[in-house]
């Protein structure tokens, strides 16, 4: 199992404010803020990100060597379009609109969306 998932961002207080709103949707609450690292406990894993040694990096690109996308996994398709609207209101960036995947499964329900890092992000009801 999964205990933990570490990030980094090139700015640090943006992606809480992110990550506090979509991760609250998702049952997460936040325990723990200071300059270097915040942290969201609740289901698991925990998610962590941390600041940047270098701001100025350029961002993650898709297909490059690193996490290719995180998801999380909810019990209805009601709750993968709340978290659209939420992902929407945050200022993630849609990549895909909820949606059937019939090719991954029959009931394959998901959005799949991007962080101000480029970190691709998806949540699904399998």
């Amino acid at each position: 199992m999964l205990h933990h998932l570490a990030l980094c961002s090139r700015d640090l207080a943006a992606a809480t404010l992110m990550y506090d709103k979509l991760l609250l949707q998702l049952g997460y609450h936040r325990f723990l803020t200071n300059e270097r690292v915040c942290g969201w406990i609740g289901a698991e894993p925990e998610i962590l990100i941390y600041a940047a040694r270098d701001p100025t990096v350029a961002p993650h690109r898709l297909y490059n060597p690193g996490i290719h996308h995180v998801a999380f996994c909810v019990n209805s398709c009601a709750e993968v379009d709340l978290v659209h609207d939420v992902a929407l209101r945050a200022r993630f960036r849609i990549l895909e609109s909820p949606k059937f995947y019939p090719s991954y499964s029959a009931t394959y329900y998901a959005v799949f969306f991007e962080d101000l890092d480029g970190i691709k992000l998806e949540v699904v009801l399998p």
